[in-house]
């Protein structure tokens, strides 16, 4: 369970995040929705316990961010907008060096990164070089290695951000096949028609305020009049 209760996070020259609060259930895919500059990268980082908020709590099954960062790492999973590989190695090599990284000495690392590279969907492109890829290969080795340490909870900020449609498509079935093997997922993004194939339920995020928090299994047509009201992009 994810448990976020009167967040405030501040910048030096703005405050980014103001008394955000809410919940979510294990197991549910989450669509973190807002224009550019809302707040969801900082509640994203705060979440991972990888940016410390000025007060509030994050729960994250039981651990709290600010006060047990080490244990919160165990538990999620954080794959950045900008996040970087190193093209002159091979998808395999990628995932080994963050099995390394974030994996026990005492961890059986080939099964580790077996299971990763499979759970990812990039078994067939193993073997090459991260530097040959597409944005949509690079985007599932990028997965492979935030969920090698098996976690609970996956963070994923625009994931699908220049990848195009057929690559969108797979990512959504990747992520409704991570929900089936238990992992709870929260991923942002400023366009709605991207989520609304595998999202549960939704935050909306407004000049850092939580506007709202809504299930989507009734209303999958709950975009149009979000976008209507905060203005941000609907494709």
């Amino acid at each position: 369970m994810i448990l976020v209760e009167n967040l405030n996070y501040e910048y030096p020259e703005k405050r980014a995040l103001t008394d955000v609060s809410f919940e979510i259930e294990d197991g549910a895919i989450t669509a973190l929705v807002g224009p550019n500059g809302a707040g969801k990268t900082t509640l994203l980082r705060s979440i991972a316990a990888l940016s410390k908020p000025i007060s509030g709590n994050v729960m994250i099954n039981g651990f709290n961010a600010s006060t047990q960062p080490r244990e919160v790492h165990a538990q999620v999973g954080y794959l950045q907008d900008l996040f970087g590989l190193y093209d002159d190695l091979t998808v395999l090599q990628s995932v080994q060096f963050m099995a390394h990284s974030r994996l026990h000495t005492d961890s059986d690392f080939d099964a580790a990164v077996d299971l990763a590279i499979h759970r990812a969907g990039a078994f067939d492109f193993a073997d090459k070089k991260v530097g040959t890829l597409s944005r949509g290969m690079r985007q599932r080795v990028g997965i492979a290695q935030a969920i090698i340490h098996e976690p609970k909870v996956l963070l994923l900020d625009e994931p699908a951000s220049g990848l195009d449609p057929e690559a969108r498509y797979a990512l959504s079935a990747l992520l409704l096949e991570l929900q089936q093997i238990g992992m709870t997922i929260i991923v942002s993004s400023h366009i709605l028609a991207e989520l609304e194939d595998y999202s549960s339920e939704m935050l909306v995020i407004q000049d850092g305020r939580m506007i709202e928090h809504r299930s989507l299994s009734k209303d999958k047509a709950v975009s149009n009049l979000l976008a209507l009201e905060i203005g941000f992009t609907k494709l």
